[in-house]
């Protein structure tokens, strides 16, 4: 203090020292938040996809993980979110039948061809109706790569209200078994579509 009263020279220094200690602080907070890391992640994936699209020619990078990402998601929130140092009982669950339903989607559609490489039809449709290519590039960019793996991170999020309340099996069963249930009706629908169409084939 004296040293400000006698060199006032200093106190721009100092000034700004406080303002570094102040802007690491509230980093500090921010990198502690639940949603932090799964933001980065998600930025990631979106450039990933965005990066990827490009080199192939095909929009539909989104279309091959929206079954995948939430998976991602929901094992970041339970395992590795440093505001949970250890999984959360009802984050457990979630990410257990998160995780299962993925794995349902991810492989009824790679057996349909999924994986393939083949563009949506529809993003094709919408190169012919937005034909400024750098109006395209923005699209791309905003909606296509980024909004679309917003949403899917957004799929996601209720489970950090759900992480507010304690693991309840008089509450949480009921509904984690509903779940369940649908899951495996899903999966018989699933195989009884693709039996059809294989028998369709070879008629």
């Amino acid at each position: 203090e004296e040293r400000l009263i006698h060199d006032p020279g200093a106190f721009p220094l100092f000034s700004f020292s406080l303002f570094l200690h102040s802007l690491e602080k509230d980093i500090e907070v921010v990198m502690d938040q639940p949603l932090f890391g799964a933001v980065v992640i998600c930025l990631i994936i979106s450039a990933a996809c965005h990066v990827k699209s490009i080199i192939e020619g095909s929009c539909s990078q989104v279309d091959q993980i929206w079954s995948i990402s939430p998976i991602i998601y929901i094992v970041y929130l339970t395992f590795f979110d440093p505001a949970f140092p250890s999984p959360h009982p009802r984050l457990l669950l979630l990410s257990t039948l998160i995780t299962v339903w993925g794995c349902r989607l991810t492989y009824n559609f790679a057996r349909k061809g999924g994986y393939a490489g083949e563009e949506d039809y529809r993003w094709p449709v919408l190169r012919t109706i937005i034909t400024n290519p750098l109006a395209w590039q923005l699209f791309h960019i905003g909606f296509i790569s980024l909004y679309q793996n917003v949403l899917l991170l957004l799929v996601v999020l209720p489970a950090l209200e759900a992480s507010k309340t304690p693991l309840d099996w008089r509450r949480d069963g009921p509904l984690a078994a509903l779940f369940s249930a649908l899951v495996i009706m899903e999966s018989v629908a699933d195989q009884q579509q693709w039996d059809f169409h294989q028998r369709k084939k070879r008629w």
